[in-house]
C-alpha cells in the first residue's frame, strides 16, 4: 500500500517528509504563544439570569394549575426568598419552590380566588451562580380570571421623626374602611420597600382602598405588637391613570373610569423588564398572553409619602428599686413619667427632706435623704403612685409599696471618703468655648459649698490674679412630685459663674473641705487649669424664618446629630446661633400641633398623625470667624 504522504525532492539531497520541517516550526511556535501571557477567563459576567420559557406564559389569564415552570439561561440560586418574597394578594401558605437545574418549579400550596390577579414578587432573590447577579423586581403575573389587573400607585415611606428611608416595611392595601383592618384583617395587596423605601403596588384592580405601611415584627401581616411601626393616610386611595393626549392636553382618570376608555390598551412586557400594564382590565385568551399597546400614560398616584411612627402605649409599672445609700433611694420605672407621688410611710409629712434628682427622661428617679435621723433607719417603707391606663386607655392611678433595705458595705474610712469627690466640665479638653459654663459634678448630694475654699485665677504661675465668681447651682424642673411642679437646686451639678476673657487663662483650685456631704464627707483637692478659646475662632448661623402662622420650634444639630439647641417659635423669626466650631450642623422645624414644646408621635386609632418635621433643606457649613445666614421657605405640609 502507498503512502499519502507527499515528498518534497530536493536535486543532490534526500527526500524528506513535510512534516519533518513543520514539527520544529510548530513546537517553537506553541512555545511563542504560551509565554505571552496565562489566560484570564473572559469579561466578568454582570447580567443576571434571563428567563427564557414559562409554563404557564407570565401574565396568563384563567391560570388554573397549581404549578409554575419557568425555564432560564444559566444556573441560578434563590437567596433569602423567605424574606424577600412578596405575593400580592397574600397567601395563607407560601409558595413552595424548587430549582432543578436551569428550571424554577413553584408550587402553590393555597387554593386560589376566582376572578383575581396574583402578583409573586421575588425582590433581588433570584442571583446567578457565579458572581451573583440579581434578576431585580422580577415578579410571575397571573389572573384566575379572564382580565388582569394592572393599575398601579407608588411612593415612599419614611420613618419620622429622623426623616430617613424606611428599608424592608410592608406597604398593605385594604378594600374596606373599618379602623380595626390592620389589626385583624391580611391586607388584599401587599408591596415592600427598597432600601431609599420606595414601592410601589402593581396589578391593582379599580376601586378604593386604605393604605398601610408596616414594620411587621412577627411576621404576620397584622398591626398586633407595640413595638411594630405603622404608617396611614387619612383619606381613600384610589389608582388611576393619567394619559397625555395628542394636543398636549392631560385627562386623569381615576380607575372606575378607566375600563371605559378604548384607546387605554394594556402594554405587557417582559417581567425582567419594568412592566406597564394596562389601565385596569385587559383581556386575554386561556394560558396566553394579553394584547400589547403602548398609550402615553402614567398610574396615579405616583408620589404618595407615607410617614412611619412607634406609638407611644402608655404601659407604666415599677421596674425596680434600690438603695445605694444610707442617704440615697431609687426608683425606677420601664419609662418616662411626667407626674409621680413618692412619700415615705410612718413618718410625719415631709419630715425626711427629699431632694429628687433625675436624667433627661425621669424613668429612673434617686430621692436624696437630707435628714440625717430618717437615713439612720436601716428600712424604709414608700408609697409610690403612677398612672396607668384603664381599659379605655384613660390613666388612672396605681399605688405600689415599695421597701428600701441598706446594707452597710465593708469599707475603711479612707474608702468611705473618696465616694465623695468633684470634678469639673474642662479637666479633659483643658479649654472653654467663650459663653461655655465651667460645671462642676459632685459624686454625692451636697449640703454646704465653703466658697473660701475655691479660689479662681487668672494669668501665669508668677502672677495669678483672684477672680471673682458666684456659684450657681443648676435647675431640676420639669416633673411633677406629689402634686406640685419640681423647680429646685441640683443636689449635685452647680456651675462657676465668672466674667472670662477670650484668649486667656485661668486656674480653678478647690482645697480639702470645699464641699461637705449630706452625711458628713467632704471633698479632696482638685487643681486644674484651663484657657478661654478666641471668639475668632467660631462662626454663627443665621436662619430667618418668614413665614409662621403656628406654634413650632427650631432643633438645631450639630456632628454626629448631637443636639445642640431648641428654639421655640409662635411667628416668623430670625434666629442666631453663636459660638460655634467649624463643621457641618443641620436643623429642622417642628410643627408643634398640641403647642407643648416637643415631638409628639401618632396614635393610629386616634386618627392622629405623627407632628410634621420639615428638615432644613441643606447642610450649614459653619467656618471660623463668618456668619452663614439663610432664609428658610419652607412649605406646609398641611396645606
Amino acid at each position: 500500500m502507498k503512502s499519502s504522504r507527499k515528498h518534497i525532492k530536493y536535486k543532490g539531497t534526500r527526500a524528506f517528509p513535510l512534516s519533518f520541517f513543520l514539527f520544529p516550526f510548530s513546537f517553537f511556535l506553541l512555545m511563542s504563544c504560551a509565554q505571552q501571557g496565562s489566560l484570564t477567563g473572559g469579561e466578568k459576567d454582570t447580567e443576571p439570569p434571563k428567563i427564557i420559557k414559562s409554563e404557564p406564559p407570565n401574565f396568563s389569564t384563567h391560570f388554573a394549575t397549581g404549578k409554575i415552570v419557568m425555564t432560564f439561561d444559566e444556573y441560578f440560586d434563590l437567596r433569602n426568598i423567605n424574606q424577600k418574597l412578596v405575593v400580592s394578594p397574600p397567601m395563607d401558605h407560601k409558595p413552595e419552590f424548587k430549582v432543578k437545574g436551569k428550571s424554577l418549579e413553584i408550587r402553590l400550596k393555597d387554593s386560589l380566588q376566582p376572578g383575581r390577579t396574583y402578583a409573586i414578587n421575588f425582590g433581588d432573590a433570584l442571583v446567578d451562580l457565579n458572581e451573583a447577579n440579581a434578576l431585580k423586581n422580577f415578579q410571575f403575573v397571573f389572573s384566575t380570571g379572564s382580565t388582569i389587573d394592572s393599575l398601579q400607585a407608588s411612593g415612599n415611606v419614611v420613618m419620622v421623626p429622623d426623616g430617613k428611608p424606611a428599608e424592608d416595611v410592608l406597604v398593605m392595601l385594604y378594600d374596606g374602611t373599618s379602623d380595626s383592618l390592620p389589626l385583624k384583617e391580611i391586607p388584599l395587596y401587599i408591596s415592600r420597600t427598597d432600601k431609599e423605601g420606595k414601592f410601589t403596588l402593581k396589578n391593582l384592580a379599580a376601586g378604593s382602598y386604605r393604605i398601610f405601611a408596616l414594620k411587621d415584627a412577627n411576621n404576620n401581616m397584622l398591626f398586633d405588637q407595640p413595638t411594630e411601626a405603622i404608617a396611614f393616610l387619612d383619606s381613600l386611595l384610589t389608582p388611576g391613570i393619567e394619559q397625555n393626549l395628542r394636543d398636549s392636553a392631560v385627562s386623569v382618570l381615576d380607575s372606575t373610569a378607566v375600563s371605559a376608555v378604548d384607546s387605554l390598551a394594556p402594554v405587557i412586557r417582559d417581567s425582567t423588564k419594568a412592566v406597564a400594564s394596562d389601565t385596569a382590565k385587559t383581556s386575554g385568551k386561556k394560558g396566553g398572553k394579553a394584547d400589547v399597546n403602548q398609550p402615553n400614560y402614567r398610574y396615579i398616584p405616583d408620589n404618595l409619602e407615607l410617614r412611619m411612627f412607634t406609638e407611644t402605649r402608655p404601659n407604666q409599672y415599677l421596674s425596680g428599686n434600690e438603695r445605694p445609700r444610707r442617704d440615697q433611694v431609687r426608683i425606677r420605672l420601664n419609662e418616662k413619667t411626667d407626674s409621680l407621688d413618692f412619700a415615705f410611710t410612718g413618718l410625719p409629712a415631709d419630715s425626711a427632706h427629699l431632694m429628687p434628682e433625675w436624667f433627661g427622661e425621669a424613668d429612673t428617679i434617686d430621692f436624696w435623704i437630707g435628714n440625717p435621723l430618717v437615713a439612720g433607719r436601716d428600712s424604709l417603707t414608700a408609697l409610690v403612685t403612677y398612672a396607668i391606663p384603664d381599659s379605655t386607655g384613660r390613666p388612672v392611678p396605681k399605688t405600689d409599696t415599695v421597701q428600701f433595705r441598706y446594707r452597710p458595705p465593708t469599707k475603711t474610712p479612707a474608702e468611705a471618703k473618696k465616694e465623695f469627690s468633684v470634678t469639673a466640665s474642662p479637666e479633659r479638653s483643658k479649654s472653654l468655648d467663650p459663653g461655655q459654663r465651667l460645671i462642676l459634678t459632685l459624686s454625692l448630694a451636697y449640703a454646704e459649698a465653703d466658697t473660701a475654699r475655691i479660689i479662681l485665677a487668672t494669668g501665669k504661675d508668677s502672677v495669678l490674679r483672684k477672680v471673682g465668681y458666684t456659684l450657681v447651682p443648676d435647675t431640676l424642673k420639669g416633673l411633677i412630685l406629689n402634686g406640685s411642679p419640681v423647680e429646685q437646686r441640683h443636689p449635685r451639678i452647680l456651675s462657676v459663674a465668672a466674667v472670662f476673657l477670650p484668649d486667656s487663662s485661668y486656674r480653678l483650685h478647690l482645697l480639702p473641705g470645699a464641699f461637705t456631704s449630706l452625711s458628713g464627707l467632704t471633698t479632696d483637692s482638685l487643681d486644674i487649669r484651663f484657657r478661654i478659646k478666641k471668639t475668632e475662632d467660631f462662626g454663627s448661623v443665621r436662619i430667618n424664618i418668614p413665614v409662621l402662622d403656628q406654634p413650632a420650634f427650631v432643633e438645631f444639630f450639630g456632628a454626629q446629630n448631637k443636639l445642640l439647641e431648641t428654639r421655640r417659635l409662635s411667628g416668623p423669626e430670625t434666629m442666631t446661633f453663636s459660638m460655634l466650631a467649624p463643621g457641618k450642623y443641620t436643623a429642622r422645624l417642628i410643627l408643634d400641633t398640641n403647642g407643648n414644646g416637643k415631638w409628639d408621635t401618632g396614635r393610629y386609632l386616634k386618627h392622629i398623625q405623627p407632628e410634621w418635621v420639615i428638615p432644613f433643606p441643606k447642610e450649614l457649613n459653619v467656618k471660623a470667624n463668618w456668619e452663614v445666614s439663610e432664609t428658610w421657605e419652607w412649605k406646609d405640609p398641611q396645606k
